[in-house]
């Protein structure tokens, strides 16, 4: 194969025989195309892969499409989520309270005290006889406490306050289990498939959006903590003193609570 240099030579060579001794000078300064063009008497006759291309004008007004805007987001209080009829309006703190004493008095667990926490932005340490600490509904602390990460994931928020509630309707068949080291057959497809849920919502959380910067990582390890401790319950594993049914909703409480943290702080 001969190198691209030596085709100049060559055409130069041919042309140049062919002309006179005072143009020879000139023909050294030519570019290929036009040494190998002076070859041809007619367009026609002049190779495809020397020719130029033609250069179409642009359309009329043809401007570049600026980049589509991402879809306005919803309004937190027009997303659906499930309710559990737990809750209320307030809690008026009593002698010896604790927010996990109110977590179990209002949520079926003391394992949702970090929600509480954050949700009325208060300090365990100093809480007093008589304060009043809100106790609304977890849907309703989602929306109002967690709309930045509700409205960007409807459905992953969604999902796993449904996961809890389905779980609460097997939590008390789960847990009788653990005086006799057996899971009944009839919840193990229901455990399985609150695992696979929660396999989904992982997977749609680690979904970048518009105006999400990072991977919400406190949230998504809590999530597994939860299949793990499902998985485990699945084989009749109750954990030590029985505890793992509770850490279900240990996981879940502080899955919650990071999602809102990860909004507040811009995504990060």
């Amino acid at each position: 194969m001969i190198p691209p240099h030596s085709w100049r030579r060559l055409a130069l060579v041919f042309v140049a025989a062919a002309a006179p001794a005072a143009a020879q000078e000139n023909l050294r300064s030519m570019s290929l195309s036009d040494l190998v063009q002076a070859q041809f008497t007619s367009e026609d006759d002049f190779p495809e892969s020397f020719r130029a291309k033609r250069i179409e004008p642009a359309e009329p007004g043809g401007e570049a499409a600026a980049p589509a805007h991402p879809a306005p987001l919803p309004e937190a209080a027009s997303i659906e989520l499930p309710e559990s009829g737990e809750g209320a309006a307030e809690h008026v703190l009593e002698s010896g309270g604790t927010l996990g004493k109110i977590s179990a008095l209002h949520y079926d667990s003391p394992a949702y005290a970090p929600l509480v926490k954050l949700y009325n932005r208060v300090d365990e340490r100093r809480l007093k006889v008589g304060q009043v600490i809100k106790t609304p509904s977890i849907a309703t602390i989602l929306r109002e406490a967690g709309s930045r990460v509700l409205v960007r994931y409807p459905e992953e928020m969604r999902g796993i306050l449904e996961v809890r509630n389905e779980y609460m309707e097997i939590e008390s068949a789960v847990s009788s289990g653990a005086s006799i080291g057996a899971i009944a057959e009839e919840l193990k497809p229901r455990l399985r498939g609150l695992r696979r849920k929660l396999e989904a919502i992982s997977y749609g959380l680690e979904k970048r959006k518009h105006g999400v910067a990072g991977a919400p990582n406190s949230t998504l390890s809590q999530l597994q903590s939860v299949r793990l401790n499902l998985q485990a319950l699945e084989r009749a594993d109750f954990g030590k003193h029985a505890s793992r049914p509770g850490r279900v909703h240990t996981h879940l409480g502080l899955a919650l609570t990071y999602a809102i943290l990860w909004g507040e702080e811009g995504f990060k």
